[in-house]
């Protein structure tokens, strides 16, 4: 009982310093204050990036290549494909696109074969605000490659869960 009473009167006596210490009153203050203001500033900053690639304009170079594929990226939700600039690494370069799509003349052709069928990404990796569109496209390249793995597996009479 006694030792309650001694915690108590120390408890006591602790808020009360602490109360009339004006610095570390005018921290709690302003840190209760300022804390939620940044964490707001930053969740609003990330998921506008995030927004940004979800509405995703991208320019395509060589798209009368492969009519397929660039048809299927223009179903995919908030992708809007669009001609490519005629010097795409310059474009990149002086930040005009974030991300170019190029197709190789002969991709039809590889995929007639059952070959793989090359296209290049050109980005410019160091610049954060392209990081989602560029992490956007190579995930529409490989959702792509992956339904034709599937269907080439299935023509053949494969099950593709064997695959994975």
């Amino acid at each position: 009982m006694r030792a309650a009473r001694a915690v108590l009167a120390v408890t006591r006596k602790e808020l009360v310093d602490g109360i009339r210490d004006r610095r570390s009153l005018g921290t709690l203050i302003f840190s209760s204050l300022l804390t939620p203001l940044l964490l707001g500033i930053l969740l609003t900053t990330t998921a506008g990036s995030a927004r940004g690639a979800e509405d995703l304009t991208l320019p395509v170079v060589g798209a009368e290549h492969a009519p397929p594929f660039v048809q299927w990226l223009g179903q995919q939700t908030g992708v809007r494909v669009v001609p490519g600039p005629a010097d795409p690494e310059q474009a990149v370069l002086d930040r005009t696109e974030d991300v170019v799509l190029i197709i190789d003349a002969d991709f039809m052709a590889r995929m007639g074969r059952a070959q793989t069928a090359d296209v290049k990404l050109v980005t410019e990796s160091s610049r954060d605000a392209a990081r989602p569109k560029i992490a956007r496209v190579r995930a529409l390249v490989g959702g792509y490659a992956g339904q034709l793995a599937s269907l080439r597996l299935i023509a053949r009479g494969v099950a593709p869960g064997i695959a994975s």
